[in-house]
């Protein structure tokens, strides 16, 4: 796998794109709420991570990718998941999306930044 350049993403999400390389998940997207280098940057801090259903696991490796994410954030640095609310606050969520119009999975991590992943850890 070639070298990731993590230079080229949004600057407070950094860390929390290299955090989760380390424990195995890919990358297909991410920001941090605040840089606009990109068209597709939104107004919140996210990563989607895709998951590949055809690499063995079917639907369960979804399920099982996005709870493994959920105790990772626990175990690592002390992050729990809350639940989205009925209001547009961001929160330090997870979800699961399975698209079957096209095939593709992926999970959806948001608002976390490397700021909230350092403060946590300590």
């Amino acid at each position: 796998m070639a070298e990731f350049d993590y230079d080229s993403l949004n600057p407070n999400i950094r860390e929390v794109v290299r955090w989760l390389h380390s424990r195995g998940f890919e990358t297909a997207d991410s920001g941090d709420g605040q840089t606009r280098n990109f068209e597709c940057d939104r107004d919140y801090p996210y990563v989607v991570i895709p998951v590949d259903l055809a690499a063995g696991g079917g639907s369960a490796e979804l399920v099982w990718k996005t709870d493994n994410l959920v105790r990772l954030l626990q175990s690592d640095h002390r992050i729990t998941v809350e639940p989205f609310g009925p209001d547009d606050t961001v929160v330090i969520g997870v979800q699961a999306f399975y698209l079957p119009a096209i095939g593709y999975a992926f999970i959806e991590l948001t608002g976390l930044t490397d700021d909230m992943l350092r403060k946590e850890k300590n």
